[in-house]
């Protein structure tokens, strides 16, 4: 190798663990300069997260988790959208301070499922139910290695809900 070439390695060698000296001290995350957040926390002994439930005719609830009822959606990326929906609100809400109360989207977006679900259920392409409405819930558990309450949240709060007019 020639000594130009061995140079350039260097400062390249040299720039990078540089560049990961600067993340680390700036608490930069960014990957692959990242000073890895995520194992370095202590976490919560609770986790939270939105559920979408639906509702029958006769009232009763069952949790929208089958992957055929959103596709092209997948569930994982329904509650990164609901969440951002409600984040979206809540940020509208704190701003207007009194004054008249901002429309909020999560409703639209309830509805807008709902109506996904019931279009994918008339077409033949899941077997779920006929349902009347929709409710989205803020769950929360505390965590337990067995997951025996995952069934069971230790809190639960309506936060939007949708009937189906009929």
């Amino acid at each position: 190798m020639t000594p130009a070439r061995k140079r350039l390695v260097l400062t390249l060698i040299a720039a990078l663990l540089a560049a990961h000296l600067v993340a680390i001290a700036g608490r930069i995350d960014h990957w692959p300069l990242s000073n890895y957040d995520m194992f370095a926390a202590r976490k919560s002994s609770t986790v939270s997260c939105l559920v979408l439930m639906g509702v029958t005719g006769r009232g009763e609830e069952f949790r929208l988790q089958d992957p055929r009822f959103w596709k092209p959606y997948s569930p994982a990326k329904l509650g990164h959208c609901l969440r951002d929906a409600r984040r979206l609100d809540q940020r509208r809400a704190r701003q207007s301070r009194g004054e008249r109360p901002p429309t909020s989207n999560l409703p639209a977006v309830v509805q807008s499922l709902l109506d996904h679900y019931e279009a994918r259920r008339r077409d033949g392409l899941h077997a779920g139910p006929q349902l009347a409405g929709l409710r989205l819930y803020d769950c929360q558990w505390r965590l337990d290695p067995s997951l025996s309450n995952l069934q069971r949240p230790d809190r639960r709060e309506l936060v939007c809900e949708y009937a189906a007019n009929r």
